[in-house]
């Protein structure tokens, strides 16, 4: 049987993808009880009533539906296997259109294991929020304008190209995986899960190369939403607007 929701659009594509999603995270999400928007599932046994649950979303404003969380919002959670995120993967494609089966994973305790599905584009805004909230701004008032200028720490198109790459570039069979935001006093980090593909290395990414997303649906999404603006230039582009704002211009490496 396929659920069709009425007039989705790309914006509206589920992705399983968060930016940070810990244990207190989940605890602050089902603190705030089910909604139209929030939805708790006990166990991977509801997977049809879950997959009736996206659809309905998808006709709304989007949201996310939890496995692990009984209906007295008590956070469970249950054994995960691969099987288990296959099966979730295979309801969901039973989605017309066609919604993103990635999922994300946290530990809750003894070998216990919560799954979230989420909204790929709430996502980067969440992500773009946590820097707005803790990047460094300097800001001057110039003589004759009614409106300060900031310069934040670093350029928010930067940023914003960085987040929307690791969505797109994520491993999603790396189980427990997830695009991390981390902040020092000398660097932004935004961590990935999982390798360079199509033998891509960090050298390679500051020159001109071809455009092979590791997941090319998302891709096609965001580029459509206009998030992308062009085809393999991204981590080029970042280098060029960090120098511009007088940063340094490495763009990715690996860490072991």
């Amino acid at each position: 049987m396929l659920w069709s929701p009425a007039g989705l659009c790309e914006s509206d594509l589920f992705s399983g993808i968060r930016i940070i999603m810990r244990v207190e995270d989940l605890e602050k999400l089902v603190a705030q009880g089910e909604s139209e928007k929030v939805e708790f599932k006990k166990s991977t046994g509801q997977c049809t009533e879950a997959a009736k649950a996206v659809c309905a979303m998808l006709n709304g404003h989007g949201g996310v539906v939890v496995f692990g969380v009984s209906d007295r919002a008590e956070i469970v959670g249950q054994q995960v296997s691969a099987k288990t995120l296959e099966d979730i993967a295979c309801e969901l494609r039973n989605i017309e259109p066609a919604v993103m089966p990635e999922i994300e994973t946290v530990t809750v305790g003894d070998n216990k294991t919560a799954i979230i599905l989420g909204h790929a584009f709430s996502l980067l805004r969440h992500g773009e929020g946590f820097l707005f909230d803790r990047v460094p701004i300097a800001g001057r008032v110039v003589p004759g304008k009614m409106v300060r200028e900031d310069y934040p720490l670093y350029p928010p198109l930067a940023t914003r190209e960085a987040i929307a790459n690791a969505i797109c570039h994520r491993d999603y069979t790396i189980h427990g995986g997830a695009v991390a935001l981390a902040m020092y006093d000398d660097r932004l980090e935004v961590i990935n899960p999982g390798i360079l593909h199509f033998g891509i290395t960090p050298e390679k990414l500051s020159h001109p190369h071809d455009s092979q997303p590791w997941n090319p649906i998302i891709a096609s999404v965001f580029y459509r939403a206009g998030i992308i603006e062009r085809w393999g230039a991204g981590t080029m582009d970042m280098i060029g607007w960090c120098r511009k704002n007088g940063n340094p211009g490495r763009c990715a490496r690996n860490l072991s």
